[in-house]
Parts: C-alpha cells; sequence; structure tokens
C-alpha cells in the first residue's frame, strides 16, 4: 500500500497493494484487539500453512477490574500484550468512529479510480473540514453495482484519539480496521455460509452490524444502543446500583419469569426495531435482490449476545430468526469462541487473509511496520541462510559419517578376507606337507604300473617276430652305472664317461634287443617295433639310441654282432607334479626327496647278489 499523503485535506490511503493482497512480509503472529466501552477482547493467532490458527483468546471486563480511567486501562493493557509476547498488535476500530460504504464506479483506470473515491470522501457528511484516512477494495458484482467498492474511512483525529487511549502509540502496531470489516472477514472464513447474512456485534453501547450477500460485505453500521441499556432499566427496576445490576443480569433470565425485570422487554423490542428498521431501508434500497427479513441468517456476537433467554426473547419480537455465532474461529472450535468474532477477523486483516482487505493504518505506523517487516525480511534470510549452512554441514557430517562406516565394513570385511586368507594358507601348507610326505610313494607306485605297462607292450611286439630282447633297464640305472671290465675295476675313462653322459637319462628305460636278419629286414622290423611301441599309451617317446650314448651292459653270450639294437623308451608325464607353494611370496621350503635306485639289471644281479652297494 503507498504512503498516505495530504490532498484537500485528506489523508489518502490508496487500496492495498500487491504485498498486502499477497500476504507478502505479513507478520507471522500477531495480538489482535477489539476495544470496547466496558470490555477488551484480545487473541492471539499465528499465521500457519493451513490459515490463522488461534492460540489464545481473553477478555478484560473493565468494570469488574476496575478500571476506569484511560490511564488504568493503557497500563493494564499493556502488561497484558507482554504476557502475551512481543508480537504486533492489530487493532479493531470502533465501527461508531468509521464508516464503511459501498460506491459504484464506472469502469476505469486504476489512478481514476483512487481520484473519485478521494472526491466521494470530500463530499461525505460531516468530514469536510478535517483530515481523513481510507481505504478501498474492489468488489464482485451483485445486483444494480456492476463495479462496487467497499471504502472504509475515518476521521484521522478519532484514529489517533483511539490510539492514545489504548497506549499504542508507541506500540508495534501493523493493523487498523473497522470491527465491521473484522465481522465481515471471520464471516467470509467460516464453513456453512448463507447467501443472505446479517451479522451483530451487540455490545456495551453500540450495535455494530454487517450484511453480506455472497461471501461479500456491503453494508455496515453502528447503532448507539447496547446492552448497558438493560442494566440502566435494571437499576432502575430493583433500586440499585448498575454494578449490582449488571452481575443481576449475568446471573439471571431477566427476559422470562421468575426473574422477569419490568421493562427489559421494552428495551429488547425497541432494539429489534432499531435493527429491523436498518435492515428494511438496505431492502429497500436493493429490490432487485428480491431479499426479506426471513432470508437472512442473522449471527449474534459480543459481550451482550450471551445473556440467558436474549436470543429467545428476540426470536419472540422479530421475524429475524436470531443464533448466536457459533463458537469456532475458521475451521478452529474454541469454547467462548463467537465472542472473539471481530478479534478474529481483524488478525485475518493483519495477515493479509481478509476477502475486503481495507487498512486505516496511519503513515508513522505504516512507515514503522515496513521497517520491521524489512528487518524480518533480513532476519528470515539471514536465519534460513544459516539453517542452510546447517543443513550443508549436516548433509557433509553425514556423508563423511557413511564414508566412516562405508570404509570401517570394507576394513572389517578385508580383515575377514585376510583371516580367511591365512587359514586358507595354514590348510594349504598342511596339504602341501602331506602331499609331499605320500608323493614318493606315489611315484613308485606310478613307476612300477609304468614299468610293467612297458614291459607288458614290449612283450606284445615281441610276439610272432624273430628276435629277442637281451637288456631292458631303466635310464637313470642304464646312464648311472659304470662301466666295468672283468676285474670290475673302473677305469678313469670310464669313470669320465659315466659323468659326460649322466645327463641323458629321462624317466623311461631303454630296451637292447638283436635280429638276426640282413641289415634292410633289420631296419624295417625296428621301423615297425618303434612304430608299435609309440602308440601305447605309457610311452611318451620311442626312438633308437644314439650309438654315442650305448652302453656295453647286456651279456656277451646273447649278442650277435651288428644285430643288435638300442631303444630309448621316455615313459609319459607322471601324474604327480611337484608340490609348489601356494601362498604368494612365502620362504620357500626346501623338500630332500630319497632318490631310490631303479631295478637292478642282470649284470649288478650277477655282480652283486646281495643288493649291497657296488664295488669300486
Amino acid at each position: 500500500m503507498p504512503g498516505a499523503g495530504r490532498q484537500d485535506s485528506v489523508v489518502s490511503v490508496s487500496s492495498l497493494s500487491i504485498r498486502s493482497r499477497f500476504g507478502i512480509a505479513k507478520p507471522r503472529r500477531v495480538i489482535a484487539l477489539d476495544p470496547g466501552s466496558s470490555c477488551l477482547k484480545l487473541l492471539l493467532a499465528e499465521l500457519r500453512s493451513e490459515g490463522a490458527h488461534v492460540l489464545e483468546c481473553r477478555s478484560i471486563d473493565l468494570r469488574e477490574e476496575g478500571l476506569i480511567s484511560n490511564v488504568e486501562i493503557s497500563g493494564h493493557l499493556r502488561k497484558l500484550l507482554q504476557q502475551f509476547g512481543p508480537c504486533p498488535v492489530a487493532l479493531a476500530l470502533p465501527q461508531h468512529r468509521a464508516i464503511c460504504q459501498l460506491t459504484n464506479l464506472a469502469p476505469t483506470s486504476p489512478e481514476d479510480v483512487r481520484r473519485v473515491i478521494e472526491a466521494e470522501t470530500v463530499q461525505l457528511r460531516g468530514l469536510t473540514e478535517t483530515a481523513i484516512a481510507y481505504d478501498y477494495t474492489p468488489l464482485k458484482s451483485f445486483g444494480k453495482y456492476q463495479n462496487p467498492y467497499w471504502l472504509t474511512l475515518c476521521r484521522e483525529s478519532e484514529l489517533q484519539v483511539t490510539i492514545e487511549e489504548l497506549g499504542l502509540s508507541g506500540s508495534d502496531l501493523c493493523e487498523v480496521t473497522a470491527s465491521a470489516n473484522g465481522l465481515i472477514a471471520a464471516y467470509q472464513h467460516r464453513s456453512g455460509r448463507s447467501r443472505l447474512a446479517l451479522l451483530i456485534d451487540f455490545g456495551a453501547k453500540h450495535t455494530d452490524l454487517a450484511i453480506v450477500v455472497d461471501g461479500q460485505g456491503v453494508f455496515a453500521s453502528s447503532i448507539p444502543f447496547g446492552s448497558e441499556a438493560f442494566t440502566e432499566t435494571i437499576a432502575a427496576e430493583r433500586g440499585c446500583s448498575q454494578d449490582i445490576a449488571e452481575l443481576f443480569k449475568r446471573s439471571h433470565n431477566v427476559f422470562s419469569e421468575p426473574d422477569a425485570v419490568n421493562g427489559v422487554g421494552t428495551v429488547a423490542r425497541n432494539w429489534v426495531v432499531e435493527l429491523e428498521g436498518a435492515v428494511r431501508e438496505w431492502i429497500t434500497e436493493h429490490p432487485e435482490l428480491g431479499a426479506k427479513p426471513t432470508d437472512f441468517e442473522v449471527l449474534l456476537t459480543g459481550v451482550g449476545s450471551r445473556q440467558q433467554g436474549f436470543v429467545s426473547c428476540l426470536n419472540g419480537l422479530s421475524e429475524l430468526r436470531f443464533a448466536l455465532w457459533p463458537d469456532e474461529l475458521g475451521r478452529q472450535p474454541i469454547e467462548g469462541a463467537g465472542e472473539y468474532a471481530v478479534a478474529y477477523g481483524t488478525a485475518l486483516h493483519a495477515f493479509g487473509l481478509a476477502s475486503q482487505p481495507t487498512s486505516l493504518l496511519p503513515d508513522e505506523f505504516r512507515l514503522a511496520a515496513k521497517r520491521r517487516r524489512s528487518l524480518y525480511a533480513l532476519q528470515t534470510v539471514g536465519l534460513s541462510l544459516l539453517l542452510l549452512v546447517v543443513v550443508v554441514f549436516a548433509l557433509g557430517t553425514w556423508q563423511k559419517l557413511s564414508l566412516i562406516n562405508r570404509k570401517k565394513t570394507l576394513l572389517s570385511q578385508a580383515e575377514g578376507a585376510v583371516a580367511a586368507a591365512k587359514t586358507t594358507d595354514t590348510l594349504n601348507r598342511k596339504i602341501m606337507a602331506e602331499y609331499r610326505r605320500l608323493q614318493p610313494v606315489l611315484e613308485r607306485e606310478k613307476y612300477t604300473l609304468d614299468t610293467l605297462e612297458a614291459l607288458n607292450a614290449i612283450q606284445q611286439v615281441q610276439s610272432n617276430r624273430s628276435l629277442w630282447f637281451v637288456l631292458f633297464a631303466d635310464q637313470q640305472t642304464y646312464f648311472s652305472t659304470p662301466i666295468r671290465s672283468h676285474t670290475n675295476v673302473v677305469t678313469t675313462n670310464e669313470v669320465f664317461s659315466v659323468i659326460t653322459n649322466a645327463p641323458l637319462a629321462k624317466r623311461g628305460f631303454i630296451s637292447e634287443l638283436c635280429v638276426p636278419e640282413d641289415a634292410e629286414t633289420a631296419r624295417r622290423t625296428l621301423s615297425q617295433i618303434v612304430t608299435e611301441l609309440k602308440q601305447a599309451r605309457v610311452f611318451r617317446n620311442v626312438d633308437t639310441l644314439p650309438a654315442e650314448a650305448h652302453r656295453p651292459l647286456a651279456e656277451p653270450k646273447l649278442l650277435l654282432p651288428d644285430k643288435c639294437f638300442s631303444l630309448s623308451l621316455e615313459l609319459a608325464e607322471s601324474d604327480f607334479p611337484e608340490a609348489v607353494n601356494l601362498i604368494d611370496k612365502a620362504p620357500a621350503v626346501a623338500v630332500v626327496r630319497e632318490v631310490k635306485p631303479g631295478p637292478r639289471t642282470f649284470k649288478q644281479r650277477t655282480n652283486n647278489p646281495s643288493g649291497g652297494p657296488a664295488e669300486r
């Protein structure tokens, strides 16, 4: 809302700006104050995501508290505001100090609307010689009004007097609106609304009323007739003070026997006549609506409406159907909430939730509220940044903790894997040790089987051929046995020959045979024997032995000159490889394995029948 300015003795407060209409920079918590001549009503409300939420309601009876002067009232009110906390205050200006007017303007620009409304406010009776504060808001078309505006205005002096009487000059005042506007806003936020509604705030000295059509307020007025008229009548009839009469009125049903008081019914009838007159006058001004008094939903609020038997008495005197305002504010049920409808509607105006927002807040308070809202915005931004930093740090901490937990898990898994590897290594070592222990036995058994299979293969190739075998020895023995003379003395040259040719030994046998045939036939026979022996599964390779590797170990009596041949029979690989260490970087374990000699030759058995070591 733009700041107020003076033009033609008018304090101009234009219609609510975008900021006010959309609730931007509005307070989050507010104390709504509904001042009356005999009672002050305070309502603490908070703005939440679902709307306004009432936190506390409190009513102060000035007569009961003994508060008479303005100084006493303002001092007591200041203490109550401190109890509610540091919250801005929204004031409901009594309706008899304000005017709410419905005006119809031709469609025009916002600047022209402001100029026309300023001109109209100057023409209002009794306000031409003083500064006034006003505000307006557009309404939806209804009846004969095609471009209606809801105008609220008051004398600036009246507004300042009310603020000073309540001691709010130095307070954090954030909103001022007429009490009828608060009443209309409270009705607009309740469920079960009717097409036509008559809202009545029955106070001590004044009765404020508002008419709502299709959910929007179109009429507001104040009648100088309140519940004190009943108190004065009771005091006069019973001859007591007004304080005693007030207590009697609150505790007894003065409208019916046995506590009926003469004259009270007449006062109620006069009040109904005043009220019906205002309603009928409005109906006459709007014949296009075709409204009747019985069409209105009539809701009573205010402390005077809670008198025992008052509603029943009114329904017996009028065709209007009176009912108390339900004990709910919006959709929030609160015990005794019907008395705080005006205060609740004023809080809605402060929160920017009113459908017909009009503000009479003075310029100095408006500027203070703007500065306060800027400070709130800065604080909110700072708090948001702080929360953002906290969230970022929390997320970072959470991420680091997650990584730490992940690393701990991986470390635990790694330790478990290392332990399992150590266990596996221990088992492997045990298996390898056992294997090394059994490997020589297994290899000797395998060698024995291979020897038998080799003998069987030789026996097979010998069949149906004119040849005979004169020697069958394993290669290790064949190449490592020294050549002996008849005197069993080994010469130096012979020893040198043994050492030189020892590396020729392989895993296999040497077989010598005689083929008593001519050279060509013997060569073919020998080739056939080699071919057939190669087909045996036990041999890896079969070939003739080179002449330089020959050892004259066979019995000379069995040999034919130039008819003897030597064969190298290499066995297939053993199924029992050398054991290896399965653990990386484990110290090598030296395995000393005793090499047992192969089968002894015929000559060895002849020269050394005992089987002991051969004599050199």
